[in-house]
């Protein structure tokens, strides 16, 4: 990379953090139960979202008594989306009318129930949204319950969608994407499958490291991001060896949940600009590839990291902290796989090309990497 190219990266990235800090992001308000939602869907027409390995939970069989009982209106879609598509959103916004979207599920149900919300009263094409502040019209309102303990949607002003045609894997960003409610019920996380548990943790984690490591942080995102670290860190195995840890559970969430308000303002990096690609051109689940990357993409920063390693692990108490070190430690314990499914050399250019597309100029990087550095992620990413 030139250095006339680097300095428009940086400038931009300057001048987007000063702006950031007059740009208004609302948070949800916090429900504690999903029954507190009721009352705020009298006289809507409701689409509820859950996947179909959720919608057996008790809770979810409560719910919808109590739904009924209040003759609320809705629609129930069983939807087990792992990347959201273009023709996916286009479907729904055309089946259904909601006038109130419940996504319950992990942050690919979110994401769907966010672009569904926004194409209900946004005429404009999903491609021509992407990027930041491009969301005309304010969505339809949102009501989101996380079923994971990873993704954070349910606090970010992001959705990312999949093309249908180029498989191209992209995030809308706009403050009008936070959904209104968010419920953080952690006896939904309960029965998450141990898989889903290890990598949409670790989704988590790599949302709190990227921001935390990048260059755009307030004293706010710091805080943020330092905490769900140490969250995850202490919970994270814990709820992989005991689905049923209930103490445990809601550090997850809280820290999935502390993790996407930091990055929602503070961005991540490329770890998610890679781990996009393998989504949109493979379908590997989000949590999984950055999973994967994430320790890669360290190793790419070197010595750039080592201050931000040192700080972590004096809020750890750890005079011997490695975050890379943890992270490989984390994964092999979890059974998380070193390699990306199906990922080929053919494809290594154009991976390249589109993950630098979405991280050049948006996010700011502890150090910009060159395409001999992009090579070496995806190779130790691809099985021999």
């Amino acid at each position: 990379m030139n250095m006339i190219k680097k300095a428009y990266i940086r400038l931009y990235q300057a001048v987007l953090k000063v702006g950031m800090k007059f740009i208004k992001i609302p948070k949800p308000t916090i429900l504690n139960c999903l029954n507190d939602t009721v009352s705020l869907l009298k006289n809507e027409k409701v689409l509820i979202l859950i996947p179909s390995y959720v919608s057996n939970n008790n809770l979810f069989k409560t719910y919808l008594e109590e739904l009924d009982k209040n003759e609320i209106s809705y629609d129930i879609s069983f939807c087990d989306v792992q990347n959201p598509t273009i023709k996916q959103v286009l479907d729904y916004s055309s089946k259904y009318k909601p006038t109130v979207i419940v996504t319950i599920g992990g942050g690919s149900v979110i994401d769907l129930g966010k672009l569904i919300a926004v194409k209900m009263t946004n005429k404009k094409d999903l491609q021509k949204m992407r990027g930041i502040l491009k969301v005309r019209k304010k969505p339809i309102t949102q009501i989101a319950v996380p079923t994971t303990c990873g993704s954070g949607s349910e606090a970010t002003v992001a959705a990312v969608v999949t093309s249908d045609e180029t498989h191209e894997k992209y995030p809308i960003n706009d403050p009008k994407l936070v959904p209104k409610y968010v419920v953080l019920e952690s006896s939904f996380t309960t029965t998450l499958p141990k898989n889903l548990t290890s990598t949409t943790g670790m989704d988590a984690l790599t949302h709190a490291v990227e921001c935390f490591i990048g260059r755009a942080n307030t004293k706010e995102t710091i805080n943020d991001s330092v905490l769900a670290i140490k969250l995850i860190l202490d919970s994270l195995e814990a709820t992989y060896i005991d689905g049923a840890n209930l103490e445990k559970r809601k550090n997850m969430q809280k820290a999935a949940y502390l993790a996407g308000c930091a990055f929602t303002r503070g961005y991540v990096g490329y770890v998610h600009a890679l781990a996009h690609q393998m989504g949109g051109l493979y379908n590997t689940p989000h949590g999984l590839a950055n999973a994967i990357l994430l320790p890669y993409v360290l190793e790419e920063y070197g010595d750039v990291i080592k201050k931000k390693n040192e700080y972590l692990g004096k809020v750890l108490n750890d005079s011997h902290f490695d975050l890379i070190s943890l992270v490989y430690q984390l994964n092999e314990k979890m059974d998380i796989p070193k390699y990306i499914a199906n990922l080929k050399e053919e494809d290594f250019e154009l991976i390249i090309k589109r993950a630098k597309k979405e991280a050049h100029p948006l996010y700011p990087v502890p150090k910009l990497l060159n395409n001999r550095n992009f090579l070496k992620i995806l190779r130790k990413a691809t099985k021999r």
